[in-house]
């Protein structure tokens, strides 16, 4: 009521330092209006809302009725849930063949002591995003190439290159020090895998 509102802005007015008389509806108003905003206002206010609801703005109600029976049917909900468990599914048996294809004694080690081989795996994959985004031509391959002095090291690289079904072949680098060069074949333009090595290892 009005004498509960004016004791309470009385007490607004005494926090502020102000007098705590007040007689002016008004600014009782003031004191305890409430604000507002809706979601529709920022819709309208917004350029990049309204660009992405732009597509949608020239749908008519039975092509609205439409896609939310589509939606909300059970049988959609079921076609969706299928899709993705055979997506998963495919991934998860292109994961296995990919590290089918490593080496037995590589294979052996990223398996047994993935902690200790992470580091490097992470760097090796790390630069091969190169080969992953790079628009390759025939012949114009430049290969990623890995200085790695030891056997060790390089018998793990030739693994990573194998699960990512690339090229890779010893060489001498140019400080003379001993290299693994990766470089696309047609496997890997073809398809890039969906679950990195050290993901898969983690994994298993």
């Amino acid at each position: 009521n009005e004498m509960y509102l004016k004791r309470c802005a009385s007490r607004i007015r005494i926090d502020r330092g102000e007098s705590a008389e007040i007689d002016d509806p008004e600014e009782l108003r003031e004191l305890f209006a409430v604000g507002s905003h809706s979601v529709f206002a920022d819709l309208h206010e917004s350029k990049t809302a309204l660009e992405a609801f732009s597509p949608f703005a020239s749908v008519t109600e039975e092509q609205e009725a439409s896609m939310l029976q589509e939606l909300s049917s059970p049988q959609a909900a079921r076609t969706r849930r299928s899709r993705r468990a055979s997506e998963a599914a495919a991934t998860a048996r292109d994961t296995q063949h990919r590290l089918c294809l490593i080496d037995p004694r590589a294979r052996t080690i990223m398996l047994g002591k993935t902690d200790a081989v992470a580091p490097l795996i992470e760097e090796i994959e790390a630069r091969l995003e190169h080969v992953k985004t790079h628009s390759w031509s025939e012949g114009d391959e430049v290969p990623v190439e890995l200085v790695l002095d030891e056997a060790f090291h390089r018998l793990l690289a030739h693994g990573v290159a194998q699960y990512y079904q690339l090229r890779s072949t010893s060489a001498s680098a140019s400080t003379q020090r001993r290299a693994v060069l990766l470089s696309p074949s047609l496997a890997s333009r073809a398809r890039w895998p969906e679950v990195t090595l050290l993901s898969a290892l983690r994994m298993r």
